[in-house]
């Protein structure tokens, strides 16, 4: 059987089908059994890790794009503050102005900031906008627009909980490629001495288990 023509998934199925022919006759067949099975549960779990590893790609990739979102509402917010800095009506100057203030605590460049740290200065932000400001962002019409910016930073901080979850098994996963090498040689062993092994010993229920296998590798050629 050409095991290198199978994909990671295919050759972990492959593994668990004859595991559950052989399991069985585990006690008979031990010496050759044991190292096929620690194999193949070794890759088992080398595959849920590998999939712990996709989904922590998903979840950066994922963070980076709400970021980017994020960071351009953001810049709206001080776009829209400067330009009413110049608006001909006297209580919007004075209501941009009092904003300004409360951006300039944090700073107008949090996009520069690590995401824990932007995050932080966000939050206090947009707390001190919604309960000193509310008044003044109606008159500016930008009650809405903050509102989706708090929206956004809510997501981005769920996104961001769940990529920390999932740090730590990111930092200790192996490759499936990697390991697939002594699962592929344990497949190889097994299906080369059994035949021999029937021969010799005339083990009934090694004998009724060979068919079976030969219907499996049939099945994945």
């Amino acid at each position: 059987m050409n095991f290198s023509g199978l994909t990671n998934a295919e050759l972990l199925s492959f593994g668990q089908d004859l595991d559950s022919i052989l399991a069985p006759l585990s006690e008979t067949i031990a010496p050759v059994y044991n190292p096929f099975q620690n194999a193949l549960s070794r890759y088992a779990e080398i595959a849920v890790s590998a999939i712990e590893k996709q989904v922590a790609q998903q979840q950066t990739e994922a963070l980076a794009g709400a970021d980017d979102t994020r960071d351009g509402l953001f810049r709206g917010v001080k776009y829209l503050v400067q330009a009413y800095l110049l608006h001909p009506n006297e209580a919007k100057r004075e209501a941009a102005a009092e904003i300004e203030k409360s951006v300039a605590k944090v700073g107008w460049n949090l996009h520069r900031e690590s995401y824990d740290e932007q995050s932080a200065l966000m939050r206090t932000l947009l707390s001190e906008l919604e309960n000193k400001h509310a008044e003044r962002l109606a008159l500016l019409g930008m009650t809405e627009y903050v509102a989706e910016l708090k929206a956004r930073q809510t997501g981005f901080d769920s996104l961001r909980q769940e990529q920390l979850e999932h740090q730590a098994e990111m930092e200790s996963i192996s490759s499936m490629t990697a390991e697939r090498g002594s699962l592929e040689q344990a497949c190889k062993d097994l299906l080369e001495i059994l035949p021999g092994y029937y021969r010799m010993t005339g083990d009934e229920a090694l004998g009724t288990a060979l068919p079976k296998i030969s219907e499996l590798i049939n099945r994945k050629r």
